[in-house]
């Protein structure tokens, strides 16, 4: 039976696999309505063993996870055959410190009063699963834990 607590991941296999990906959809759960999708932006340095994102405390992706945590995020780079799929637990926080160490100035034209927007927060991703795509093994692996 597979832990379904979180997984200490490699932090540096796991940017390998991202890198050079700047966008990656985050799937919610929209209550009876199904599953969500919408871009996010995949700041570099955003994995540290959770994943990390930047979003609007008022926004509709906030309010999804306030009912269920239950988050997958893709990525893909179709030219380089990458497709990774990560699934986990998420949450919305507020933490200026951080946002500050992720920021970067094009982040304004979402967050014009910076790191320290009061409408800024962060979604934090427990991460529970990694898979990538093996084109030599032909099928999706998972990431091994560390």
């Amino acid at each position: 039976m597979e832990d379904a607590g979180q997984k200490a991941y490699n932090v540096q296999q796991f940017q390998d696999l991202v890198k050079d990906i700047p966008f990656a959809m985050f799937t919610t759960m929209n209550g009876e309505r199904g599953l969500r999708s919408r871009p996010m932006v995949a700041s570099a340095g955003a994995f540290d063993g959770d994943l990390w994102f930047f979003t609007r405390t008022s926004s509709a992706v906030a309010q999804e996870l306030a009912k269920n945590a239950v988050v997958n995020i893709t990525y893909v780079s179709a030219p380089e055959d990458r497709f990774i799929s990560v699934s986990g637990n998420a949450c919305v926080v507020r933490d200026v410190e951080h946002a500050l160490a992720m920021w970067h100035p094009a982040y304004n034209q979402w967050f014009p009063g910076g790191a320290a927007d009061a409408d800024l927060s962060l979604i934090k991703v427990e991460v529970r699963r990694v898979e990538y795509w093996d084109r030599k093994a032909g099928r999706m692996k998972d990431l091994e834990a560390r």
